[in-house]
Order: C-alpha cells, then structure tokens, then sequence
C-alpha cells in the first residue's frame, strides 16, 4: 500500500509548488530552521533581495554525511 503526502505553503495554505526553505542566522549561534513555502509567496517576500543576492559564505548548513540516497527496490518496501 502506498502514501500519498501533500505539503502545503505555511503563509498562504496553497499545495501548488511547495518546497522547503532553510533559515540560517548567526551560523553556529542559532539553529537554523525550516518553513515550507509556495512559489509565490517566495517570490512575494523574497523578490527583491534575490537581485542583491550573493552566494553563501558557508558552504553548507547540513553537511552531506547527514544525507544518503535510498534505493526504492521491492525488497525494501
């Protein structure tokens, strides 16, 4: 039997084009936090900064030996 899941946009309540958004402030200092937001209300809030945008000083908030692939296979479902 398989789940179905549905993410919706913490603002605005829309499931259409969700995803997630880290928040890292004072690295180290504070826990970096998680929200998840539609397209448009990134867009909404986040538009005008993105063209002064810069890359991240740190290079990574979760370091990759946090993350593993899983490969779906009948044996593991």
């Amino acid at each position: 039997m398989g789940q179905k899941t549905t993410v919706f946009c913490d603002i605005c309540q829309s499931d259409k084009r969700v995803a997630p958004i880290v928040v890292v402030r004072e690295y180290g200092k504070r826990d970096p936090w998680e929200a998840d937001m539609c397209e448009s209300c990134y867009i909404e809030r986040f538009g005008d900064i993105k063209k002064k945008a810069r890359r991240p000083m740190t290079s990574n908030v979760r370091p990759q030996h946090r993350f593993h692939k899983v490969e779906i296979t009948e044996a593991n479902l």
